[in-house]
């Protein structure tokens, strides 16, 4: 399934930049923050310095812009959608203010990306680039990758990787790396992807902690996207041990847990999960998760509760930022919902990002209200793009199914299987983050 934080952390946006730490746990990792808990309070320690730079000074446009980076920090930790928009206020403030041609230009792209509104994304971007100081090498190479990550999730991906190419010869650092090794993975060269990923570890910088972990993180996901389970286990196991405490990682261990059929034990663990649960850090998604397990077990009464209550954040989030919440919307209404409300959500989600994962969110709506061929032309138009992965041919066969075409569809299932040889298990759908 989607997931906002891992948007939030690696996506094609950037990678977090982490700061000195004062105590180096290990001589591999001489900076950065040792554990989540560490990494929070940094990032706390950053927000609280941008509020009192804008208390002091709210009309200087790089106070603002400090407040906003701040909250962006936070919010990538934390998954928190009022961080989100305080820091979209703060952008908004900063950018009014600053004369004309300057401006926090740069982050407010980075912003917008991340709350799914990519439109306005290339105005700043000209903005940036024409600066009477040209950028450096290593912010023109983000400004490039940038507008790659708007034709990406525009559904341009040939444009996309050449925008990547062109950021990777200015700079051929992380950022540019995670976001060939996204590419890679979507279009099912999964091997490739492993290997960007690899070379993001091997910079000249050595990686923190917390960077290593999230590349590990997205290794598994990679595994999981050709079915090899245990890879990913012990990848999403390796990323616990190096950064220790990540929420985020904890739910991929424990959906890994479900998945080898260990289902009270993965209802634990989510439990220990959501006991850390906060206004601030509220984890709709787990819950989400839970829900869905709690169900596979024959607790009705139980995923009810837990789908009530993650319903209820993802209305506020709708409410708040409804560009960033509405893919998860549509994967919480299609899986512990109501399907024509899937539907109305995937088309919304479908008309700011046109991309793959929007395709096959929309593809399954539509098979949930009854309209099967729509869900097979959608997913054959996308695999005319190049886009593949093992989920949309499980739905296309599926739908061919639906439609009486038997071959067409044993073609489609061997096509699913082809890619990932698991892509028909019963566990598959425990699989709740980055089974797509």
């Amino acid at each position: 399934m989607l997931l906002l934080l891992a948007g939030l952390v690696v996506a094609a946006i950037g990678v977090v930049v982490d700061r000195w730490h004062a105590s180096p746990p290990a001589p591999r990792y001489s900076y950065g923050p040792r554990n989540f808990g560490d990494a929070l309070e940094l990032a706390q320690h950053d927000v609280l310095s941008g509020m009192d730079r804008v208390a002091r000074a709210p009309g200087d446009w790089i106070n603002q812009e400090v407040y906003a980076r701040g909250l962006m920090g936070r919010a990538r930790l934390t998954g928190s959608f009022d961080d989100l928009a305080t820091a979209r206020a703060a952008l908004d403030r900063g950018m009014r203010d600053a004369p004309r041609g300057a401006g926090p230009v740069l982050l407010d792209a980075v912003n917008l990306m991340s709350l799914h509104r990519q439109k306005p994304v290339p105005r700043d971007l000209d903005l940036f680039e024409g600066q009477a100081v040209p950028p450096g090498p290593a912010d023109l190479s983000e400004s490039i990758a940038i507008r790659g990550d708007v034709a990406f999730y525009s559904g341009r991906y040939a444009q996309a990787m050449q925008a990547y190419r062109a950021a990777e010869k200015l700079d051929a650092g992380p950022g540019a790396q995670m976001r060939i090794a996204n590419w890679d993975r979507k279009m099912g060269r999964f091997d490739a992807a492993l290997a960007r990923l690899d070379r993001a570890l091997a910079g000249p910088r050595p990686p923190t902690r917390q960077f290593t972990a999230t590349v590990l993180l997205q290794k598994g996901l990679t595994e999981l996207g050709r079915g090899r389970w245990d890879e990913a286990a012990a990848l999403f196991d390796e990323a616990e041990a190096i950064f220790p405490d990540h929420w985020l990682t904890a739910a991929y261990r424990a959906q890994m847990i479900a998945a080898k059929g260990d289902l009270p034990g993965a209802e634990r663990a989510y439990a220990a999960i959501l006991k850390r649960s906060t206004p601030a850090m509220p984890m709709p998604e787990v819950m989400d998760a839970l829900a869905a397990l709690l169900r596979a077990r024959g607790d009705v009464k139980g995923s009810r509760s837990w789908a009530a209550r993650a319903g209820a954040i993802w209305d506020r989030r709708m409410a708040q930022l409804p560009e960033a919440a509405v893919g998860h919307a549509v994967e919480h209404e299609l899986a512990l919902g109501a399907p024509a409300r899937a539907l109305a959500l995937a088309r919304a989600n479908w008309r700011a990002r046109p991309y793959g994962d929007s395709a096959l969110l929309l593809g399954l709506a539509l098979r949930a209200n009854g309209d099967p061929a729509g869900a097979v032309r959608l997913m054959q138009a996308l695999e005319r793009t190049g886009w593949r992965g093992a989920p949309q041919y499980v739905l296309l066969s599926e739908a061919l199914a639906m439609l009486g075409r038997a071959e067409e569809s044993e073609a489609a299932r061997a096509d699913a299987t082809a890619i990932n040889p698991r892509a028909f298990d019963p566990s598959a759908s425990l699989l709740w983050f980055g089974n797509h």
